[in-house]
């Protein structure tokens, strides 16, 4: 919007200074200030022309552009706006992209005859409560977050922490430590998973392009889980966590043909044996039959 030229007379006080800088007038004058313009300025507008002096920067507030026209003697008002330049987007994870989209891969292909039938789907069933309700929500979730029971002996707590890694959603100290700051701030901007962001960020985003500030790092561990990083087994489970489901996917997927395998083996020792057997047969024989020299 072009606003009217006004003489210097009507802003006494206004002085050239650049976008965003702030005047030194002191607070307490700025009313008076505004008031003296508006009845100077009322002298050369119309009484439905002062909505503009509302948005005019006078001491107290951010000052505005004040541009001079080659006539020293007027001064052309702009009021302008403060600009938010646009956030920087998070960087992609790759190795979780890569890995999320190898499993939902493999799922589709249960689509293609080939690769379907009702016991691997009787096992997919079985797999998703073990993993999900033994693996997560008891363990990673109730026991190690939460620490509402203590097994014992300690070592089955590390079964039930193998079972978890083997879900596919991460170690067990960098699961823990989001889950613990999204109980902190549950479902606010600073929930690692907030619903702030949309229904995308809450449900995959967050960890496909993860904020800066939640990166599991050494400082991030020792803020939300001090007590499970000192424990050196649970940190060899978030170090080498993917090594259980590759090695989960390739038994089931191949049991098939392992079994297969072991029944040719069984068959090639057994036959072994029954030759062995016959050719200690007939040597004994032969000695029985020999006459003596």
């Amino acid at each position: 919007m072009r606003l009217p030229l006004l003489p210097p007379a009507a802003f006494p006080f206004a002085k050239k200074c650049l976008p965003g800088e702030r005047a030194d007038e002191p607070e307490a004058s700025y009313h008076q200030k505004r008031r003296q313009v508006a009845s100077r300025a009322s002298r050369f507008l119309p009484s439905h022309r002062f909505g503009f002096l509302t948005d005019l920067n006078f001491p107290g507030s951010t000052v505005t552009s004040y541009h001079e026209r080659p006539s020293p003697t007027y001064y052309r008002v702009c009021m302008t706006t403060s600009t938010i330049s646009r956030p920087k987007r998070n960087p992609i994870c790759w190795p979780t992209t890569v890995w999320l989209g190898a499993i939902h891969f493999g799922a589709l292909m249960a689509f293609v005859p080939g690769f379907f039938s009702w016991s691997a789907l009787a096992v997919c069933v079985f797999m998703h409560w073990f993993m999900g309700g033994i693996g997560i929500c008891l363990c990673y979730h109730r026991l190690l977050t939460h620490r509402s029971f203590q097994p014992r002996p300690k070592f089955v707590e590390y079964v039930l922490t193998a079972i978890g890694c083997s879900a596919s959603e991460g170690g067990p100290i960098g699961w823990v430590a989001d889950h613990r700051r999204h109980h902190a701030h549950s479902d606010e901007p600073l929930d690692v998973h907030t619903p702030h962001e949309g229904f995308l960020w809450s449900h995959m985003l967050w960890f496909i392009t993860p904020e800066p500030e939640t990166s599991h790092t050494e400082e991030y561990y020792q803020r939300w889980v001090p007590d499970l990083s000192k424990d050196p087994v649970l940190r060899w489970f978030d170090k080498f966590h993917f090594l259980f489901p590759l090695t989960n996917a390739l038994v089931l997927f191949d049991w098939r043909h392992a079994l297969a395998d072991l029944g040719i083996l069984r068959q090639l020792r057994a036959r072994a044996a029954l030759d062995l057997a016959g050719q200690l047969g007939d040597a004994c024989v032969g000695l029985q039959v020999a006459p003596h020299p």
